[in-house]
Order: C-alpha cells, then sequence, then structure tokens
C-alpha cells in the first residue's frame, strides 16, 4: 500500500510539472498611471564615461571623463488622471533621500513638490514655497516625471508580443529599439542590420494574489560606420558598440506596478572623427549601472 501510495504521489507530482511547464504567461510590467495610486521609488545609477580625441603625434587634444553617482529615495502620489490622457495631470512626489556627486541633494531632502500638467509640460513648485533650481527640474522632469519620454516604452519593444513559459527565450523588437535609441542619441547612428536582443522569462511565482515574475533581457547595438553630429563626421571601426544587460523581479501581470530592475549599460567606440579638415582618432568606453525598486504604498 505505501508503495502505491508514494507511485501515486510520484505521478501527481510530475503532471502538476509538466503542466506548470507548458502554462504560458503575457507579461506586462508597464501601464498607465491611475488617480490616487501611491508607489514608493528608490533609483540609483552609478558609472561614468571617457572619450579621448588624439592628435597625430598621439597626445591627448580632447577629454571628456565623467563619473555618475546618484540616488534618490521618494514617494509618488499620482492625485490625478483624466480620461483618455496617458500621463499624470497632477503629481506629488516626496523626496525622502536624494544624492548626487555633482549636484548633492539639489535641495530637495524632505521637501515636497506639486507637478500639473498644462500644455503638455509639468510646471513644479515645492508644497509650502522655495524654489526649485535648474537641475532639480531637470531630475524631476526627466528622470521622474518622464515629460520629455514621448517615445514607446522600452519595454514594451523588449518584452515578447505573445505569452511565454518558464525557461522560454524571444526576440527583442531591434529594428523599434535602435530607432528609439538614434532618437536620443541625436545624430549618432546604429547598425540595425547587426543589433541582436533577446529574453527570457527564468521564473513565475504568486505574490499577494498577483503574478509576479523574473526574466532577463541582454541586447548589443552596433554603432554605424559613419555618422555626422553637430557638423563632426564620425568613422568607427569594428567593435564600436553598446550592450545592455537587464534583469527583472516583479509583478508580470500588469495589475501593479511593482518590482525590481538593474541593468548595466556599457559601450565602447573606436575610430576617427573629421573637423576642420583634420583626421584625428578618438577611443571611448564606458559603463553605467541602474537600479529600480518600486513598492505599491496605494491603499496603505
Amino acid at each position: 500500500m505505501f508503495h502505491r501510495t508514494l507511485a501515486l504521489a510520484a505521478s501527481l507530482l510530475f503532471l502538476m510539472a509538466a503542466s506548470r511547464a507548458d502554462e504560458t504567461y503575457t507579461i506586462k510590467v508597464n501601464r498607465d498611471d491611475k488617480g490616487g495610486e501611491k508607489y514608493h521609488l528608490s533609483m540609483t545609477e552609478k558609472g561614468g564615461h571617457n572619450i579621448v580625441v588624439t592628435g597625430a603625434d598621439g597626445g591627448v587634444l580632447n577629454e571628456d571623463n565623467q563619473a555618475v553617482d546618484k540616488s534618490v529615495v521618494l514617494e509618488k502620489t499620482i492625485l490625478l488622471v483624466k480620461t483618455g490622457q496617458k500621463r499624470p495631470e497632477k503629481v506629488a512626489v516626496k523626496f525622502i533621500k536624494v544624492h548626487d556627486n555633482k549636484n548633492g541633494d539639489y535641495g530637495l531632502t524632505g521637501k515636497t513638490v506639486l507637478a500639473e500638467l498644462k500644455d503638455k509640460k509639468y510646471e513644479c513648485k515645492i508644497e509650502g514655497g522655495g524654489e526649485l533650481s535648474e537641475a532639480a527640474l531637470k531630475l524631476l522632469k526627466s528622470d521622474i516625471l518622464k515629460e520629455e519620454d514621448e517615445g514607446p516604452d522600452f519595454e514594451e519593444l523588449a518584452l515578447p508580443g505573445k505569452p511565454v513559459a518558464i525557461g522560454e527565450t524571444w526576440k527583442c523588437k531591434m529594428g523599434e529599439i535602435t530607432k528609439e535609441m538614434e532618437r536620443k542619441m541625436q545624430g549618432m547612428k546604429l547598425d540595425a542590420d547587426k543589433a541582436k536582443g533577446t529574453g527570457k522569462l527564468t521564473k513565475v511565482y504568486k505574490k499577494d494574489g498577483r503574478t509576479f515574475g523574473q526574466f532577463e533581457i541582454t541586447i548589443e547595438m552596433p554603432l554605424a560606420k559613419s555618422a555626422t553630429v553637430n557638423g563632426v563626421d564620425f568613422n568607427f571601426k569594428e567593435g564600436s558598440k553598446f550592450k545592455v544587460a537587464l534583469n527583472f523581479d516583479g509583478c508580470i501581470d500588469g495589475s501593479a506596478q511593482e518590482g525590481t530592475m538593474a541593468a548595466k549599460m556599457d559601450f565602447t567606440m573606436k575610430g576617427n572623427i573629421t573637423a576642420n579638415g583634420m583626421e584625428l582618432p578618438i577611443t571611448g568606453t564606458g559603463d553605467s549601472k541602474l537600479s529600480e525598486e518600486r513598492k505599491d504604498l496605494t491603499g496603505k
């Protein structure tokens, strides 16, 4: 009897495992904000770049060396969203902790900023009075309110357009991704034909009645051999490229914007620039590690 019970249990476990293996999931991590929602956000960025232009004798003519070390912890409350409008009409941002190796805390730590959308631009003011610096406004509008981000969400282009099973891989929409990257790089060109990107769903689990999961995405985008930026001609050699590695762990059913994202971006460039009739060697390297943790505080 005991052996038959073990055999039956083993068979049931096998059938359950097979069922889970065949189950597919639609991954959705972004959706439009809704009025009354509140989130705790923690964002960090560390890295930098070094771009060097040398003369014919090998001496350095110009060097752009920058380091980035930034972290922001805040609570974001969606006060109002008009029907049919993607962006919130009114937002309150409470800054808990801010640090930047260049701008300190922007004068924002402990402050609450109220933002209202007018003519597709946010008007921002400190609750209770006070002035916002240009650097603080740029941080707010670019990194937090995404005021100028009119293009498609990166996640929508990188995620599969169909349900996938645990362990299944997919190809990212590289044509659209490279086009969007070129728009943001303001003149630099990518070799879309050689760009490649894949994703993989590695785990699915339940949390608070929602479907959570883990997935990874890797993308490689070679620079086009030639481009002209601000009147300067660039000619890149083989191996000049951008690489992105992203890992996500969070809600994937679209019911909540909650989870942790970690991304690492690297770039390498080597070639020549032509300016004022002179052809000069250029080399560059850079890396950036970004992380974002979002917790849903709605109703708490």
